[in-house]
């Protein structure tokens, strides 16, 4: 299973929906930062399921700050970043990660793209899709293992 992952759109979503059209992703995540740029991206793509958490620029939402989905047999934890405060340390995002008994986390924020493991747990950072030089991320998946990943940039 393919998936397509974004972060900090601040509705920005010509880069993704070319992202998408170039990916072909069966699953999209959407980390916020512009929430409502996810609920565009499933009217857009009817036939991609998405998920979505809200970022720290998305005040006042009703979804939830935290999602725990297995995709594909894969067990992540799905969260923008910012109350782990993941601009100073990847520590706190990693020991929830733990407690979470997750094989991966995704996560937002910082701009910054990441890919490093912590304790056999990948921390994934697309980095912004929003904005000059943007950036996403693909995850590929095989019955319960991440076989790929991998940060790439938008066509600008």
């Amino acid at each position: 299973m393919k998936i397509l992952v974004f972060s900090d759109s601040h509705r920005n979503i010509a880069p993704m929906l070319d992202a998408a059209e170039r990916e072909k992703p069966d699953q999209i995540i959407h980390l916020g930062d512009h929430e409502e740029d996810a609920l565009r991206l499933r009217e857009l793509l009817p036939k991609t399921p998405v998920l979505y958490v809200p970022g720290n620029c998305d005040p006042g939402s009703d979804a939830p700050q935290t999602l725990k989905p297995v995709i594909d047999g894969v067990r992540f934890m799905v969260t923008h970043g910012h109350r782990y405060q993941v601009k100073f340390s990847l520590m706190r995002i990693g020991l929830a990660a733990l407690e979470a008994e997750v094989q991966a986390v995704l996560f937002g924020h910082t701009h910054q793209p990441c890919a490093e493991t912590f304790e056999n747990v990948l921390l994934f950072n697309p980095g912004t899709v929003g904005g000059r030089g943007g950036t996403y991320g693909i995850l590929e998946t095989t019955r319960d293992v991440i076989t790929n990943y991998r940060i790439l940039r938008t066509q600008e």
